[in-house]
């Protein structure tokens, strides 16, 4: 980053932060032109002392308070460290995909989801399993009159009395029957997990696409750069030649007026390329989850190639579209619903098992030893039609989710038409377009050496040059659509982007 710019960025960190400061100045106004003034010379002194902060601090001392004052250099020091000298990153398409899989925030946010709902099977799984407790229980009672109470000498006798009880054993229950119920929940949630697979993969391929996107973008915008810098480079030999031709007397004084307004329209396309070409870099870096002032260079333009017809397209996206893979991961979970819905109307039977120590305190019942076991059922005989109302319910999202099944077919076949056509379309609009191009390079070369014999006045150069830059800017923007419309087809067909090496198909 130049020095200027640097400058540029404390300029603004100081206007930030002088807002938010108290001026400490012997006026208590200031004019529009003495405010004008003090920016300017703190630019000035920002972009002369970019290595010296203790300088800045000098100047501006008297203006900013002193505690302030520093928090604003130490954020003007960090900003420069941060933002000056990024190492540049190397990259061709495939290790743009593969950094882009690997640092999403979106993707590791799917993955996250994936492996909570693998934990809800777990939870769903429990019931099926033995439940085992320790328990400990304390009581205490008024006994009422009449009870009998074990006497210290061995008689009984009766009289109110407050009976505390302690309880203490293991429990065991283990579900024999339910109807199902529970079976059907862990198959709903293990449906759900599916479908958070694919919506993982969803996110997966949506971010290589964006991935292979933004690389062609910024080659693309790079190549209209360099477009630009030979427009301009033919709009200056062109002015030398009016000029030229002025001098010696053979050419008017409006052909050199003629000429510099192609100039300078150049010269502003490609500032405007440029800065296209500066935000496509900032978009990939954000896509690839670097720095945005980080510095891409481009190792080759690698093509994508996926020979294919239309049947073939629809016949791969049935088979591999992860939309429709969801959605039939959702109808599974509807059903799995349904069938726990009904297995609520069933009797729950279970085995229990109980061993522990009962003690009632001294002079009173002895303490005992035992366990128990046995099979224990309950039926629900009414409960307000709550079950039905589940019941309906689920019948209900089940319809819900087997008409969005077939919408998430519809959708998809959809998809891989309209990729199918653009893809047939941008192809197409290559070749046209590299034909344009060869044609108005050679109508630029003859008018210029028309021009040059006097055989024609400067208007015919100057539109045959801004024929040339929009042939030129027209073949580029075809070869992006093209790789942008193959690499939609494989999206649409559900190919996986994350491994371009895989993807290879010979006609």
């Amino acid at each position: 980053m130049e020095v200027r710019e640097l400058g540029n960025i404390a300029l603004w960190v100081l206007q930030v932060g002088a807002a938010a400061v108290p001026i400490v100045t012997s006026c208590p106004t200031r004019s529009a032109r003495k405010r004008q003034g003090f920016r300017a010379t703190a630019r000035r002194t920002v972009a002369n002392t970019a290595s010296a902060p203790n300088q800045l601090t000098k100047h501006l001392g008297k203006r900013i308070a002193p505690m302030k004052q520093t928090s604003i250099i130490l954020l003007l020091m960090a900003l420069l460290t941060v933002t000056s000298f990024a190492d540049p990153v190397a990259l061709d398409l495939q290790d743009c995909v593969r950094m882009a899989v690997t640092r999403n925030q979106a993707i590791q946010s799917a993955s996250d989801t994936v492996r909570a709902n693998q934990a809800r099977i777990t939870e769903a799984e429990a019931p099926l399993l033995p439940n085992l407790n320790l328990f400990y229980n304390e009581t205490r009672a008024l006994n009422p009159l009449g009870a009998p109470i074990h006497a210290s000498f061995g008689t009984f006798q009766s009289q109110p009395f407050l009976l505390s009880t302690y309880k203490d054993g293991v429990n065991l229950t283990q579900l024999l029957y339910d109807g199902q119920k529970t079976a059907s929940l862990v198959r709903q949630q293990e449906a759900l997990t599916q479908a958070s697979r694919s919506d993982y993969r969803l996110t997966t391929e949506q971010t290589a696409f964006n991935a292979i996107s933004g690389f062609y973008n910024l080659a693309i915008d790079r190549e209209q750069v360099r477009v630009g810098e030979e427009n301009l480079k033919d709009a200056e030999d062109h002015l030398k030649l009016a000029n030229a031709r002025y001098k010696a007397g053979v050419a008017p004084r409006t052909d050199v007026i003629s000429a510099q307004v192609p100039l300078a329209t150049a010269e502003l396309n490609l500032t405007q390329a440029q800065q296209i070409a500066n935000n496509a870099e900032a978009s990939l870096a954000r896509t690839l989850a670097l720095p945005i002032t980080t510095p891409i260079v481009l190792k080759g333009a690698s093509e994508l190639s996926y020979p294919v017809t239309q049947e073939e397209a629809f016949q791969i996206a049935a088979k591999n579209r992860d939309e429709i893979k969801r959605a039939q991961s959702v109808v599974n979970s509807a059903k799995a619903q349904l069938d726990a819905a009904h297995g609520g109307f069933m009797p729950v039977i279970s085995a229990v098992a109980n061993y522990g120590y009962t003690d009632y305190g001294p002079n009173v019942l002895p303490g005992n030893l035992g366990y128990s076991y046995g099979i224990q059922g309950t039926f629900n005989i009414f409960e307000g039609n709550f079950q039905s109302g589940q019941v309906a319910e689920a019948k209900a999202l089940l319809d819900k989710n087997l008409s969005d099944l077939d919408a998430a077919r519809q959708d998809v076949f959809l998809n891989v038409r309209q990729s199918f056509l653009s893809f047939q379309s941008a192809k197409q609009s290559v070749s046209q377009a590299e034909t344009a191009l060869a044609s108005a390079l050679e109508n630029l070369h003859a008018t210029e050496g028309e021009y040059k014999a006097g055989l024609i006045p400067i208007l015919n150069l100057t539109d045959a040059q801004a024929s040339h830059l929009q042939a030129a800017t027209n073949e580029l923007g075809a070869r992006l659509n093209y790789q942008i419309a193959m690499a939609q087809l494989l999206l649409a067909m559900g190919i996986p982007l994350e491994d371009l090496h895989a993807i290879s198909r010979t006609p």
